[in-house]
């Protein structure tokens, strides 16, 4: 995680920002939070957290969970991202089941789900490494 944390740094050295300046910018409670993910300290960080301070620092989330150390070479661009939908919904009829189920959950529960899933993905490629 120190890229990811080599990242922020950066970018809250561009904008002289602090770690409570970004916190507020990203509508996240505790700077102490972030402080962990800019010393490395956070083993696997939330999509939430993550997608949060994309927004804050107006960088692409495939940015920041590239940093975190998982492949994004296969994500698609986000000008690609509606028709892949519409691919995957077309191919894994069982898939819009399943998106029907998440958004039935309650934000923490969804952020686990998917937490869930990128580590599935994230430990099969390193299987069959």
């Amino acid at each position: 995680m120190k890229e990811l944390g080599n990242l922020l740094k950066q970018e809250m050295e561009m904008r002289d920002w602090s770690l409570r300046d970004l916190a507020d910018e990203a509508g996240i409670l505790s700077h102490s939070t972030l402080a962990k993910y800019v010393d490395g300290t956070v083993k696997a960080p939330r999509l939430d957290i993550l997608k949060k301070v994309s927004l804050a620092l107006k960088l692409p989330l495939r940015r920041l969970v590239g940093a975190c150390g998982y492949e994004v070479d296969d994500i698609p661009a986000p000008d690609d991202e509606i028709a892949r939908i519409e691919s995957l919904l077309r191919q894994v009829p069982e898939l819009r089941t399943y998106l029907n189920d998440l958004a039935n959950l309650s934000s923490d529960e969804r952020s686990a789900a998917l937490a869930m899933t990128y580590g599935l993905v994230h430990h099969r490629r390193n299987r069959s490494s």
